[in-house]
């Protein structure tokens, strides 16, 4: 019997966007089509009407040259995208944002794996007050050009993190620790800017974490983010359960295989971020101390005094802590 053909297996409708894109392929001009309204500040403002053309602030085409200022082709002419928050469902929202899950339609000529041509991403807007706009602008500007590209790619293999060994060995996988970032945009026509909201594009990376149930090497791993950040020159101001994702990994496999018994991580929220640059040594190294003792409040519980029922002696630990020694 002559062997058969291997079932093709059908294209999703919609596949998330994990894949870096280059600065200069990312779109110049997002045309949004928000129907039910979910980018504005004004209920009497009609959003249902017409697209509205937003144009991108970060990352800065100035910052990446690569494209000719003159003569023809693809890359000497405005990228345009479209942004599509249709029934966009909202799968985040704080004090100062909303994040929603629509669909985006790659620019030429970039592609998507999936039947209708779109991807998804994570679109976070912020409130309408002035100091959640600060916050979002700055969280897009640290992403830009704070946030070295290697920490959004997972790399092969293992590496060992000295400043990582306070419950563990510090041998950690080369994980990615921050999403990866689609560009920041506000809308296009100076008259739109205070009845829409600015639209800050980034990987969408799951839910955040289940603190209480986290294995003991995972909490190592993530303690072991803030080092790196911190090794970049980013403090990350504000690190929280809530402010960590985890997803079915690992990302390498495809997502039809991918398990939460191998999960992948992210920090997200850098709306309270520090950079080194922008500090005094003395203020960052304060920064980092006190960020470090913040994190080990989050990973592995508040520290407490402990008495060993046979010796007698007193010691510290903290609730997740797998060591009975005492601890710093």
């Amino acid at each position: 019997m002559p062997n058969e053909a291997p079932k093709q297996r059908r294209l999703p409708e919609t596949v998330k966007l994990e894949e870096t894109i280059s600065p200069e392929l990312l779109p110049d001009i997002l045309i949004v089509n928000d129907p039910q309204g979910k980018t504005k500040y004004l209920t009497e403002f009609d959003t249902s009407r017409e697209a509205t053309r937003y144009k991108r602030v970060f990352p800065r085409l100035d910052d990446f040259a690569v494209r000719p200022e003159h003569g023809s082709g693809f890359l000497a002419t405005q990228i345009e995208a479209s942004l599509d928050f249709t029934d966009a469902e909202l799968i985040g929202s704080g004090s100062h944002s909303r994040v929603y899950r629509p669909r985006l339609r790659l620019p030429i000529p970039l592609t998507a794996r999936s039947s209708s041509g779109d991807v998804t991403v994570a679109a976070k807007t912020p409130l309408s007050d002035a100091n959640s706009h600060r916050m979002l602008r700055h969280e897009a500007k640290t992403y830009s050009s704070a946030l070295p590209s290697y920490l959004t790619e997972d790399w092969t293999g293992y590496h060992f993190i000295a400043e990582a060994m306070y419950d563990g060995d510090g041998v950690l996988p080369v994980a990615a620790v921050v999403p990866k970032f689609y560009g920041f945009y506000i809308p296009e026509h100076w008259s739109y800017r205070g009845l829409l909201s600015p639209i800050m594009l980034i990987e969408e990376c799951g839910t955040p974490i289940d603190r209480e149930n986290l294995p003991p090497k995972d909490r190592e791993l993530l303690y072991s983010f803030v080092v790196r950040l911190q090794r970049a020159g980013v403090c990350h101001g504000s690190f929280k359960s809530v402010n960590v994702l985890q997803q079915p990994g690992p990302i390498s496999a495809d997502p039809l295989e991918r398990s939460l018994d191998t999960p992948t991580f992210r920090v997200i929220d850098f709306g309270r971020a520090e950079t080194r640059k922008d500090v005094s040594e003395k203020e960052w190294r304060i920064l980092c101390r006190e960020e470090m003792d913040d994190v080990k409040d989050e990973i592995y519980g508040r520290k407490k005094a402990m008495r060993d029922p046979v010796s007698g002696r007193k010691y510290t630990t903290r609730r997740f802590f797998r060591l009975s020694a005492g601890l710093v």
